[in-house]
Formats: structure tokens, sequence, C-alpha cells
């Protein structure tokens, strides 16, 4: 497996390339609103993984990255992760209040079965997109 990604976009943004046919790959950051191909970074992540490279993570490629990005960005790995509903990324702006109702009632109902410790509402009001 082929681990490639960013460990933090604070400051800007990345992309990653890759030819069709996977002989190139290339990492682009943005310095100063200007994309640039011959800059450095210290946050860039790439990793090579074999199949029998005898890691107890053979199963989970990411597992290594996912560690270094919270390592980088001091994340409370050591929290449990939440688990939840959140109202956008099931109604958009088309949240009411009775699709609220049945989403919470059903989260209470499945709650001995699926322990969630999260349930985000959003207003769903914005008049366009990026009007927040």
């Amino acid at each position: 497996a082929l681990v490639v990604g960013w460990l933090a976009q604070r400051k800007q943004f990345g992309i990653i390339g890759v030819t069709g046919d996977l002989t190139s790959l290339e990492l682009f950051c943005d310095v100063n609103c200007v994309w640039s191909r011959n800059g450095s970074t210290d946050w860039g992540y790439c990793e090579i993984k074999s199949r029998d490279d005898g890691d107890d993570d053979d199963d989970e490629p990411l597992h290594d990255y996912i560690t270094t990005v919270g390592r980088h960005n001091r994340a409370r790995t050591n929290k449990p992760a939440m688990v939840g509903w959140c109202s956008w990324y099931h109604y958009y702006e088309k949240i009411t209040l009775e699709n609220l109702t049945q989403n919470v009632s059903k989260l209470k109902e499945w709650h001995n079965n699926i322990p969630w410790n999260a349930c985000v509402i959003d207003d769903g009001y914005m008049t366009k997109w990026g009007d927040w």
C-alpha cells in the first residue's frame, strides 16, 4: 500500500497528484496563495507499506499515518472516539422539527445497541453554500 497525505493544513491546503499509469506522484502546496512545485514541506507524508513487513497493522494501512497526524497536531488520542449523528450531513438545509424529532427518538431507541455520545443539530438556515 502507498499512503500519502498531509500532517496538517492549518496554514495552507495541499493537493496530491498521481498520473493515470501510477508512475508519478506529486504533492503541491499553496504558498501565499501561489501553487508551487519548487517549495519544500515538513508536513507531507509518504509511506510504502508491504504486506509482509511484519507490522501488526497490516490490515490497517492508515494506522501509522493517522498516529503521525495525531502526534503532529497534538491530538488527544487517548480519549474515546465520538460516535453520533449530525443533522447537517443527513438533511443539509432541509432540517425540520418533524424529521429532527424522529431522528432523536431513534437515537434514544438505539442507544443500548449503539452507544452514541454526540448529537449535532445544525440550524440549516443558510441562504447559500458558504454563508455561515
